[in-house]
């Protein structure tokens, strides 16, 4: 579903997700699990898929694979056997690895202010599927830091401010918008009401 949702056109309203269902699904039967280390495609069919660029650029047989004279199923059994194995040794290891990264991640890893950040949009929209909707939105800006777990962002300098806590928020890792909290810092004036006595 992450796949599709950055695959549809915001602009068709969800209207050509089934459309674009077929190379989601190429992308994932075709794509190296990080936990397994083989294919969705290997471990069901005991080979790999045949890709866009394998159809242009045919692989190149050896004089003895094609002499090679064996049982195509005894063949499939042994290389699906092979594959399991391999997956259940890596599985082991990634539990391992899975665990010592959660552990390291119990920790909080703290925004600070005038840090960038996306918020999860809770919001159902009328007239369309919540699964596919894209479940992030901004950036905004972090302003304040009111304790460890509660923030205060903006998305732009006339934006009303939103209280979020911690769990709605991630790191923006993109090309960060204008921070006019720094124009705030370099001019102290800027906002400062004059009194009308100078002004007379």
């Amino acid at each position: 579903m992450s796949m599709v949702r950055t695959l549809i056109d915001p602009g068709r309203q969800q209207k050509d997700w089934d459309e674009q269902l077929p190379f989601a699904m190429l992308a994932y039967r075709s794509s190296i699990q990080e936990s397994t280390g083989e294919t969705p495609a290997m471990m069901m069919l005991g080979r790999e898929l045949s890709l866009p660029v394998d159809v242009m650029i045919p692989p190149q047989q050896s004089v003895d694979e094609r002499n090679k004279d064996t049982d195509y199923a005894e063949e499939l059994r042994n290389r699906l056997h092979d594959v399991h194995d391999r997956a259940r040794n890596k599985l082991k290891l990634s539990g391992v690895k899975q665990t010592r990264t959660y552990d390291r991640n119990t920790e909080l890893n703290k925004h600070n202010v005038g840090d960038w950040v996306w918020l999860s949009d809770l919001q159902r929209k009328k007239g369309v599927c919540p699964k596919l909707v894209f479940k992030w939105e901004g950036p905004y800006l972090v302003t304040h830091r009111l304790s460890d777990v509660v923030y205060r962002i903006q998305k732009s300098e006339k934006a009303k401010p939103k209280v979020v806590h911690y769990d709605r928020l991630k790191a923006y890792n993109g090309e960060a918008p204008r921070n006019w909290l720094n124009s705030r810092r370099t001019n102290p004036n800027r906002n400062r009401r004059i009194p009308q006595r100078y002004l007379e």
